[in-house]
């Protein structure tokens, strides 16, 4: 314990969050947060609360600084931070700190928000508004002489907001972070202007992607650098690596100015608990002397992260913009554009997309992998894409009007036809019409699964590792058929489905139809959360 001018000791040592306002010295928010490259990035600059994972997690995090000095700076946080979807952040968290005889208390809110400038550039924005409540603990000084500093002293409230703003280009992101842009002080009624040095942050990260399967495959490495602008003083800069390998966890390393070099590491230890590690050491001769730095951090996620992993996988497997779509396909057939005018070009294919992705509201999702073919259209003439269009629709409807028919015919959704009659009938429809007709299916196989969806499934495969049943999926994706997977929790095993019906003799029409001649491989139907036939 210090025992003798303890404020004047970490004025020296902490110049870089100590302050005095009017006659009571203050700890002033300052977290160094260079080593929150996993979780809780939103430190680093408030637009990083929005990732490329939408996931909600809870984490409480601690930092101990200088461990052979007594009474050295400490942190305890709690937050909770949220991807909400592509375009939208948020976190949380309450927090104390402590330096010697000064502590420091509060909160912290972040919100920040994606604004999509083209294909591959996104501007967002974002701010951190911290409140917090600091001043001297009388109870941990210690001294002969009383000190009228400390005696007098009062606690000082207040309200700080921190802007930041970062553009994306594809793999980078760069990005300028004010700490301090505003602090109100509320026991003096006014903005503190005296309270912080005014810092600027600028940033820039770079990530590699890595899309191969396997234990260590589909890892991310990000490499990162910020410059650091303190008014009055020299720039001060770090530098940082992450590797992120989703399956098993993380390792990281960073070097900075002031407090040195770290390395850390991370496990996921189930699907939803992760703890981290970090130790630093200083690389100052005065701050090395006082022992090295521990950090500590442990997450929960409130989701499945494979399952929010999965899902990510599907979506730009399946959810890829026309756009894109279009891009490919002008790339792989050589297009022969280049005297075209480009804002008349670029024109005519904004209009071109609009019309596609306008009819695509229009239909059922069963007939867009249809409209893949009209995207592999070797130009953009809207008026023959209007034809096409038209042609399509009239296709669909007599499609739909021959559905009608048959139900109307023999199998209405009233029917009270036993299993067997129904499969009869349904079989005699398809007789004659395919080549190889299918065996009648079980009427046995049935399943119950907590929060599932009730329904007949039509099932084509099971895997029992996540990377088969996805990279399976991915084949079915590029021949325009739609796939999706669910987790037996009785086996853990991942069973693919094509079609999520309700009605047995649709199931049935999917089945012998071969969902409508688009997929002739081996399939079988499965009842979920059905105690008896529809």
């Amino acid at each position: 314990m210090l025992k003798n001018y303890p404020i004047l000791f970490f004025i020296l040592i902490c110049a870089r969050t100590l302050i005095f306002a009017q006659d009571s010295p203050a700890l002033v928010y300052n977290f160094p947060s260079h080593n929150n490259l996993q979780f809780n990035r939103f430190l680093i600059n408030p637009t990083f609360s929005i990732t490329d994972k939408p996931n909600s997690y809870i984490s409480l995090y601690h930092r101990n600084q200088w461990l052979q000095f007594d009474d050295a700076p400490k942190i305890y946080m709690a937050s909770y931070s949220s991807s909400l979807d592509e375009k939208t952040g948020i976190a949380f968290g309450i927090y104390q700190q402590q330096e010697g005889v000064l502590g420091s208390w509060g909160g912290i809110a972040n919100y920040s928000y994606k604004v999509s400038l083209s294909e591959k550039s996104k501007l967002l924005l974002g701010f951190n508004l911290a409140y917090y409540n600091t001043g001297i603990n009388k109870a941990n000084v210690i001294s002969e002489n009383p000190d009228p500093i400390v005696i007098d002293s009062r606690n000082n409230s207040l309200l700080s907001i921190k802007p930041g703003i970062s553009l994306q280009l594809s793999n980078f992101n760069l990005g300028v972070y004010a700490e301090n842009y505003i602090d109100y002080d509320f026991k003096n009624s006014e903005l503190a202007n005296n309270y912080n040095k005014k810092t600027l942050i600028g940033h820039v990260f770079y990530s590699f992607h890595n899309e191969k399967s396997g234990f260590f495959g589909n890892n991310t490495i990000t490499l990162g650098t910020r410059i650091i602008h303190i008014e009055d003083r020299e720039l001060s800069h770090n530098a940082n690596i992450l590797a992120e390998f989703p399956k098993l966890g993380w390792i990281q390393t960073s070097i900075e100015k002031f407090y040195g070099v770290s390395f850390g590491f991370g496990l996921h230890l189930t699907k939803r608990l992760s703890i981290g590690y970090t130790i630093e050491k200083g690389i100052n001769n005065l701050l090395n002397a006082f022992g090295p730095t521990h950090e500590v951090v442990m997450t929960l996620s409130l989701q499945d992260r494979n399952v929010v992993a999965k899902n990510k996988t599907l979506v730009n497997l399946q959810n890829e913009t026309l756009l894109d779509s279009l891009a490919k396909k002008t790339s792989e057939t050589n297009l022969n554009i280049t005297n075209e005018d480009p804002l008349i070009l670029d024109q005519q294919k904004k209009e071109f997309v609009s019309k596609i992705e306008n009819f695509k509201n229009e239909i059922k999702k069963e007939y867009w992998p249809l409209l893949d073919i009209l995207a592999q259209s070797k130009d953009f003439d809207v008026e023959v894409l209007e034809e096409k269009l038209k042609n399509l629709s009239d296709y669909i409807k007599r499609v739909e009007s021959s559905k009608e028919n048959n139900d109307s015919n023999f199998l209405n959704k009233n029917s009270t036809l036993s299993p067997a009659e129904m499969d009869r009938a349904v079989k005699k429809q398809f007789k004659g019409k395919n080549k190889n007709l299918r065996e009648t299916p079980k009427f046995g196989n049935r399943i119950e699964i907590e929060g599932m969806e009730k329904g007949i499934y039509v099932i084509s495969n099971v895997f029992d590792k996540e990377e088969n049943a996805i990279n399976f999926i991915s084949d079915l994706n590029k021949k325009g058929i739609w796939a999706d997977y669910f987790i037996n929790p009785y086996n853990n095993f991942r069973y693919v489905y094509l079609q999520h019906l309700t009605q047995w003799q649709d199931a049935l029409k999917a089945y012998y139809s071969n969902l409508n001649n688009t997929y002739y491989g081996p399939i079988w139907l499965l009842q979920v959360n059905m105690n008896e036939l529809n």
